[in-house]
């Protein structure tokens, strides 16, 4: 991945030469520093899937991978020569959560006395595609076995839909799942289980999730506030639709710490082309203090936000139209003078 011209788009700061500086409310600034499309190619399909997510180097500039995913085997179905499925095409079991640090995850698929059964597992692959630590994706109940998902990703933390937190270095915990307790069979069971975007505090301890429900005559849940300790679950945005029932949906989310934001990747389901856009919601007000959408009537997909420091935060987006994706570097800040 270090391997900045031959598998890398170097993303060039241009902020001076007129980008837009936008003040989005309470204080928080926005400033929109450079705008890149990158073409979309695979030059061998054969030899697999390329990650394609941003990440931002030790210089703090923004960059993108598009590295093959399968460098190298991980073991079970992920090995040489390559399992095919049953029209005899090559299996690639993996996919890429986050693109430094490096996190994969592997998905193998096994038939057991004529059933299948799936089986998950993280993969922290570093600078040289070799593995540095793998953990399985379930939590252990007893004789059951509940499965777990990635539903966020950031540098700081792998936030898993049974709220646990894992760190992306070394794949230990860093925030156990909360649990209840099944004192009858002596086990212990997830107190959680979200399937939407979600993001972890460490401050306060909480998470933010979203977790909704839209259908041709309703719109229920949204984005929420959870506090694990005291089981709270605070509603602070709720889902949104459109007139023709269209489903706003955020796919992504990230967390500055810092200056108290959610940054939001978001993506228009409905029948037809939609768009994608990014946000900020600021955490003290608890209000979507800015927008910007793409691709009004694009096919647009993987809407995927990642953070930098001093406020840098990257948002990209797949265009099918035109089959590039779209990289945007922008950075934040908040003003003292509110």
């Amino acid at each position: 991945m270090e391997k900045i011209w031959m598998q890398a788009v170097l993303i060039l700061v241009i902020g001076a030469i007129g980008l837009p500086t936008v003040a989005a409310g309470n204080g928080i600034v926005v400033n929109k520093l450079a705008v890149k499309q990158i073409p979309y190619h695979n030059p061998d399909p054969a030899a697999g899937p390329l990650v394609n997510l941003p990440y931002f180097d030790v210089q703090n500039g923004l960059r993108w991978n598009n590295d093959l995913v399968h460098t190298e085997t991980t073991g079970d179905c992920d090995r040489v020569p390559r399992p095919v499925n049953v029209n005899g095409y090559p299996i690639y079991p993996r996919r890429t959560h986050l693109a430094k640090p490096r996190v994969d995850e592997r998905h193998c698929l096994k038939e057991i006395d004529g059933r299948v059964t799936s089986k998950s597992v993280l993969i922290g692959v570093d600078s040289t595609d070799g593995v540095r630590w793998q953990r399985p994706m379930v939590f252990p109940s007893g004789k059951r076995e509940f499965q777990e998902y990635v539903i966020g990703a950031t540098p700081d933390g792998l936030v898993l839909n049974i709220l646990e937190v894992l760190s992306p270095e070394t794949g230990k915990t860093i925030f156990p799942a909360p649990v209840k307790e099944i004192a009858s069979e002596n086990r212990s069971v997830p107190k959680y289980r979200f399937t939407g975007a979600g993001q972890f505090r460490p401050s306060t301890k909480r998470f933010y999730v979203y977790d909704a429900e839209v259908t041709l005559f309703s719109s229920t849940g949204g984005l929420y506030e959870i506090d694990p300790v005291s089981d709270d679950k605070k509603l602070i945005q709720s889902a949104k639709s459109t007139l023709w029932r269209g489903h706003i949906i955020i796919e992504k989310m990230a967390l500055n710490e810092e200056l108290g934001v959610l940054l939001l990747a978001k993506r228009l389901e409905q029948r037809g082309p939609g768009w994608v856009a990014f946000s900020v919601f600021d955490l003290a007000t608890q209000r979507e203090v800015f927008e910007e959408r793409f691709g009004d009537n694009c096919y647009c997909t993987d809407p995927y936000v990642v953070l930098g420091k001093n406020g840098d935060v990257g948002f990209s987006y797949r265009n099918q139209n035109d089959n590039n994706y779209g990289l945007v570097h922008y950075r934040i800040t908040r003003s003292t003078d509110r």
